[in-house]
């Protein structure tokens, strides 16, 4: 993709979610990147080399891009990708470190090897899907969506009262969605940036099952149940999800932001059920995605691409959206190329290719100009032109929120953009 072309395909999977995919548990991945064992683990349940799992020359964040975009058919790149699948993990001898979560048998790796293959062609599927709509995803289709590896149950609390937020529309909520295993980065990097700009435009207690979307600013209002995907034999939740777990009850999971993606898959496959298929969800464009969930003023969307702008234009983008130059105060996204244009390539930064960030606003320290970004990984901080430290009371380098030179910034990214609320 061009930097200068609106980002109508961006999307990749969470391989975080994906390795509890593979698990079938949730992973403490925080504690992990203290011990400085993120992403070792990560390989080691990936079965791939640490330093290939965020290029798209490897079939994992997804399988689709990592085949020439242009130069085949759809058709004819679904195929290749799926072969790709099959040749990446192909022999019965996965790698295996011996870390904290390596299978104890060669049975058990081999068959979370298998899971993995499976939903990595459902995401070349979906994705492949989304671009062609000849194509009929395997697992999707049917009013009654059921993959072999999910059941549907309502497994948390919609939203969790505890003494984090104080208040239920605090924007801290903007910091909770969590990306799962599914291509849909560009959904909900705008579902953390509407609830960070904009903590009033959604009432909890007014929309709960009857989710309200905006289709070219005229009302969409989606009725689902909170019975999400989860999976079929732990009933941990696979898709989107909370970050924020209430200390007094840590078992208890917080799921606002999966009955939000499910209400979009609902919306978007037009199916009339409780249960319908993610695949429609795979890759789209994240500007559209903050105007689909809140009324845009003049149902107009605005982009700015970091080839046209200086690092001090992209800045001003942003700082004219934010209150006091510090936090904004309008629904901001940017997203990245499919491969890196600056001198270092993704993996060294710690970026992800073809990719959404929320932008939470703006930050200045002595004569440096920063923006405020958040990976909807709740993981996997950008390390080149950051800092560290607090900004507005948030920890950096938490919950996926990093702090990146306008300089750096222009360097990495694709583009940025925003709406403006309708009053």
């Amino acid at each position: 993709m061009s930097g200068n072309i609106k980002p109508e395909s961006i999307g990749v999977i969470n391989p975080y979610a994906l390795a509890e995919f593979i698990k079938k548990k949730s992973i403490p991945w925080r504690e992990l990147e203290k011990e400085g064992k993120r992403d070792s683990t990560l390989a080691e349940i990936l079965q791939t080399e640490e330093g290939k799992i965020f290029d798209l020359s490897t079939p994992i964040l997804n399988p689709l891009l990592s085949v020439g975009r242009g130069q085949l058919s759809v058709k004819d790149r679904l195929k290749k990708a799926k072969k790709r699948i099959k040749d990446n993990w192909s022999g019965d001898v996965p790698l295996r470190t011996g870390g904290a979560f390596a299978s104890a048998t060669r049975d058990e790796m081999n068959e979370e090897k298998k899971r993995m293959m499976t939903l990595l062609s459902s995401v070349a599927e979906a994705s492949a899907a989304s671009e062609d709509e000849d194509i009929t995803p395997s697992v999707g289709g049917d009013d009654t969506w059921n993959p072999d590896w999910l059941d549907w149950s309502d497994e948390g609390d919609f939203k969790i009262q505890s003494d984090t937020y104080g208040e239920d529309l605090s924007p801290r909520r903007g910091l909770d969605p969590r990306q799962g295993p599914l291509s849909d980065c560009y959904l909900i990097a705008a579902l953390s940036s509407v609830f960070w700009s904009r903590p009033n435009t959604i009432d909890f207690d007014d929309f709960v099952n009857d989710i309200k979307f905006y289709d070219n600013n005229v009302l969409k209002q989606i009725w689902v149940s909170d019975r999400l995907p989860v999976y079929a034999d732990t009933n941990t939740i696979i898709y989107a999800k909370s970050s924020h777990q209430d200390e007094s009850e840590p078992d208890v999971q917080e799921i606002w932001p999966g009955v939000m993606e499910k209400a979009y898959a609902k919306w978007k496959s037009g199916h009339e059920l409780d249960k319908p298929p993610y695949d429609p969800i795979a890759l789209g464009n994240p500007v559209l995605a903050c105007a689909e969930l809140i009324k845009a003023k003049n149902n107009k969307h605005y982009y700015e691409y970091c080839s046209e702008n200086t690092s001090k234009q992209l800045w001003k983008h942003v700082s004219k959206n934010c209150f006091r130059d510090i936090r904004t105060m309008d629904p901001m996204v940017a997203w990245t190329h499919e491969s890196s244009q600056g001198s270092k390539t993704y993996g060294e930064v710690d970026l992800v290719p073809n990719h959404a960030y929320s932008i939470l606003g703006c930050d200045t320290v002595g004569d440096e100009e920063y923006i405020v970004l958040r990976n909807p990984y709740a993981t996997k901080h950008a390390t080149e032109g950051t800092r560290q430290g607090t900004w507005e009371d948030i920890q950096l380098d938490e919950d996926g929120v990093f702090s990146m030179k306008a300089d750096t910034f222009k360097e990495y990214f694709a583009g940025l953009g925003w709406i403006n609320k309708d009053q």
